[in-house]
């Protein structure tokens, strides 16, 4: 099995909710530690897309680093999640009968179909079709200069 290099880890309430959203969007749960203290993890893959889940009670809000924040401030606030998928037209019918979608489907002008969701805890997710990132366009979009979009990073900010 290969060791994966990224994955994300959302802090939560709660792991009900979570499973039950995430599963129906085609995640699994590969890993699940059972809550002793503040010890309990979610883990669920989609596609090798994988999201952790800590600590699923209270404990989220003793966490030092989060204590900073205004207890009012969203989970999700100025972080979106991206996950490419293979069956993005389906995962949206899906992602629209749970009501979660948030931004409807369509092309972007770098040429990748993508849509956003929020999920139960607030956290802004996009699916988007398989694509390099790394690259400034994946395709031409229709009647749209690829290259309009692309920016170059000024020396000194790579």
């Amino acid at each position: 099995m290969r060791v994966p290099t990224l994955w994300v880890e959302l802090h939560v309430e709660a792991y009900r909710p979570v499973k039950q959203f995430y599963s129906a969007l085609g995640f699994r749960v590969v890993r699940e530690d059972v809550a002793e203290g503040k010890a309990a993890y979610l883990v669920m893959e989609r596609q090798g897309a994988i999201l952790c889940f800590w600590p699923g009670n209270n404990a989220v809000h003793d966490h030092p680093y989060f204590q900073t924040f205004p207890p009012d401030t969203p989970p999700g606030y100025r972080v979106e999640i991206v996950i490419a998928v293979k069956d993005l037209d389906a995962l949206y019918l899906r992602a629209q009968q749970m009501e979660a979608v948030d931004t409807a489907i369509k092309e972007k002008p770098w040429g990748v179909r993508d849509f956003r969701i929020i999920d139960p805890n607030g956290i802004y997710i996009r699916f988007s079709e398989p694509h390099d990132p790394r690259q400034p366009s994946a395709r031409p979009a229709r009647g749209l200069n690829p290259s309009r979009y692309s920016r170059r990073v000024p020396r000194g900010r790579r």
